[in-house]
């Protein structure tokens, strides 16, 4: 076992293995083990080929190996690096991208040269490295396997309170939930906005529409936990907008008392939103909540850039198509819950349907204006004059209704 340690380069394909394994483990609320182990994979595969492009520099496998372990160090443990300085440095300039991404340019480029210019075999790092990352996986195992003890899913039931009623109709049920749609008193106070028109052709449409009405939380997650399961949430010891409380309201979400009291009066339920319930995965691709494995490669060089510059940059060199998968992603999520929804309309089933869909508007970007024009893709960037805009498909949801 020592010969192939101190031969083989085992460590630059289990430093991806460790690095997802550990975000596992801080995130097991948050990502599935199959997204965990497609990304695995693909970060296994980006380190084979910067080893390839490393090898054709140097013709030498263990250098090649040594290089690309460095880079791929850099890449993957960026993020904590930086929130490390910025902890001991705050507003610091050694914290700012202009100093600390050339630095590790220099950094990099120092330790070509110098694995470029041993002679060594470099049999004494490849045992450690190879030994070190043994360890932390198994070190990881024992976390992870404690952190899957302890958050086990329980099988939750349907409340007393819900009392099935014999012989009583059932029909379809729509829960379409418009994020950030106001009272129209507020509407009136802070928008300007009089929107008493749509509030009169839903009453004729035979809607009640509630005067005045509020959310008890501020937070999309809180609102949509507390409402699916008919109650205040009393789980959580703060509402303060953290893992620890988003882990409890996604779990609570899942396995929610609405759902299961439609499930068991017969209803077939589906699902247009960005949230996982059991056995029915998000229809959308998240845009304000975690999405998959977003929660772990946002700590890698490439998620800070991203998360961070990308979008400046972009703008900056007016890179039109990065622009606008950028800033018209939840458009295309809103147009997708709105078809999925005006198709599962026209669609005959032989059991009661319960369709919840999630339409993230008139919450921001404003995609339109208040008469249903286009807003600019230069507004749109800056996301200002919020109160210029409205919701847009009010008039595509009478349709739906």
């Amino acid at each position: 076992m020592k010969k192939q340690f101190t031969n083989s380069a085992f460590f630059l394909f289990l430093l991806p293995v460790f690095f997802v394994f550990h975000g596992l483990t801080e995130n097991y609320e948050f990502v599935s083990l199959k997204d965990a182990a497609w990304l695995t994979l693909f970060y296994i595969g980006s380190t084979f080929i910067i080893f390839l492009l490393c090898w054709i520099i140097y013709r030498n496998s263990r250098k090649a190996s040594l290089l690309a372990f460095v880079l791929m160090v850099i890449f993957f443990f960026f993020g904590s690096f930086h929130d490390a300085l910025k902890s001991i440095f705050p507003s610091s300039f050694i914290t700012k991208y202009t100093f600390i991404l050339p630095l590790l340019f220099i950094l990099a480029l120092l330790i070509f040269f110098l694995i470029k210019k041993s002679k060594s075999n470099f049999k004494p790092p490849f045992l450690y490295l190879n030994m070190v990352f043994l360890v932390l996986l198994v070190v990881e195992s024992f976390a992870i396997s404690k952190k899957i003890a302890d958050i086990k899913t329980t099988v939750v039931s349907l409340n007393k309170e819900f009392i099935e009623c014999i012989n009583c109709p059932t029909p379809d049920i729509y829960l379409i939930v418009a994020d950030g749609y106001t009272s129209n008193t507020a509407l009136k106070e802070v928008f300007s906005y009089d929107n008493i028109d749509f509030e009169t052709e839903l009453k004729k449409r035979n809607f009640h529409v509630i005067n005045n009405s509020f959310s008890n939380y501020n937070s999309t997650a809180h609102s949509m936990t507390s409402m699916l399961n008919l109650r205040h949430l009393n789980d959580l010891s703060s509402l303060i907008y953290n893992k620890e409380n988003l882990a409890i309201c996604y779990d609570l979400i899942k396995q929610n008392q609405t759902l299961l009291f439609f499930k068991s009066i017969g209803y077939q339920f589906y699902n247009y939103s960005d949230f996982y319930f059991t056995d029915h995965p998000a229809a959308t691709s998240p845009t304000f909540l975690f999405a998959k494995t977003r929660v772990i490669s946002s700590q890698t060089l490439w998620g800070r850039i991203s998360r961070d510059l990308w979008y400046h940059l972009v703008t900056d060199l007016k890179l039109n198509f990065v622009i606008n998968k950028s800033v018209y992603g939840q458009l295309r999520n809103n147009n997708k819950v709105l078809k999925l929804t005006e198709d599962i309309v026209e669609t005959e089933s032989p059991l009661p349907k319960f369709v919840y869909s999630h339409l993230v508007m008139p919450h921001h970007p404003y995609y339109f204006d208040r008469n249903g024009n286009p807003t600019s893709i230069d507004k749109l960037k800056e996301f200002s004059g919020a109160t210029e805009f409205f919701f847009n498909s009010k008039w595509r949801l009478y349709k739906v209704l």
